[in-house]
């Protein structure tokens, strides 16, 4: 379906400029329209979840894999200090 790009509401404008940004198909907008219209999402500020990022890094520490405190940080999103915090609490020192 063309999706009439001068009367979008501004969140599907949004949208939009950022798929074509991507250079991405405009149908996928009118996909992801189809099925979250009518609803309102609300994102978190953080992409992962603290609990499973938690898990993860509890596991690189008991298989004693090297675990870079910047590295999670820049994927991870959480600070340095919560990262030594955990790893201090489940008793090894970074």
């Amino acid at each position: 379906m063309e999706i009439d790009k001068t009367c979008l509401s501004n969140s599907y404008k949004s949208m939009n400029d950022f798929f074509e940004e991507m250079e991405l198909d405009s149908e996928l907008l009118y996909q992801f329209y189809l099925a979250f219209r009518g609803q309102q999402i609300s994102f978190p500020m953080k992409m992962y979840d603290r609990e499973l990022v938690r898990k993860r890094i509890e596991n690189m520490i008991e298989q004693e894999k090297t675990v870079d405190i910047r590295q999670l940080t820049e994927v991870y999103g959480f600070s340095a200090r919560w990262i030594l915090d955990l790893s201090q609490y489940l008793g090894h020192d970074l």
